[in-house]
């Protein structure tokens, strides 16, 4: 997607504005407008965000504040404001569990950012350890080494952390968009296994037909209509 900044900017001041006077819908169409634009900042996600909270749609909402933090993992706001929304779901208790823990670590981690860090380190290990072997005081070897193995000790941490940031993105995640029955089988007409709320965080793991498999956090599991969820990575 090609991204114009002049439209981009503009649709996004008319959703601030819209926002501003308590018309909500406008801002929700000039920020989804930005979007298509090409934008795709954290603070337009999370503009949005508040906007369809405030139209009271809590499942599209809590999904632009996932799509906020992906994109900015310490954004704090946009952490409580999506434990907000989840808290206001009523209509099932089955969606208040959270997320494993190390999806909920690999979501708050800029994978960019920890594959970056991870590339530092053994770039300056590698070096350390070039000017252990050059070096020819034992004081300066010594802390050649020393430096050398703090820094592999880094690449490792970052190393589980982009593959942990990683795995979350690839995982299926997706949010509950609309509050619906999840079934026991992808028909119409099958038993309803239990309800879900909008706002529910869960995985998606199979499609038939215009229905897709969705597992919880506590482990239950059914069929969901394709169109009431969507996901927080493309």
């Amino acid at each position: 997607m090609s991204f114009d900044r002049a439209q981009a900017t503009r649709h996004a001041l008319a959703g601030n504005d819209a926002y501003a006077t308590g018309d909500f819908a406008t801002a929700i169409s000039s920020y989804e407008a930005a979007l298509q634009a090409g934008a795709d900042s954290p603070d337009l996600w999370f503009n949005l965000g508040n906007a369809f909270y405030r139209a009271g749609q809590t499942g599209r909402a809590a999904l632009s504040y996932e799509k906020a933090l992906r994109r900015d993992p310490g954004d704090e706001q946009a952490r409580k404001n999506l434990e907000l929304v989840r808290s206001q779901s009523s209509r099932s208790a089955v969606g208040a569990r959270p997320p494993p823990f190390l999806d909920r670590v690999g979501a708050r981690i800029d994978p960019e950012g920890a594959s970056m860090a991870l590339l530092a380190c053994w770039v300056l290990a590698f070096v350390a350890l070039v000017m252990r072997l050059r070096l020819r005081r034992p004081t300066a070897r010594a802390v050649s080494a020393l430096v050398a193995g703090v820094l592999l000790a880094g690449s490792a941490l970052f190393g589980v952390a982009t593959w942990a940031s990683s795995r979350v993105r690839a995982a299926g995640w997706a949010i509950v968009v609309s509050a619906g029955d999840v079934r026991e089988a992808p028909q119409p007409d099958a038993k309803v296994a239990f309800p879900i709320d909008a706002a529910v965080a869960v995985r998606t793991t199979a499609q038939v037909g215009r229905y897709v498999r969705v597992e919880l956090p506590g482990g239950l599991s059914g069929w969901i209509e394709a169109a009431a969820v969507e996901p927080i990575d493309p």
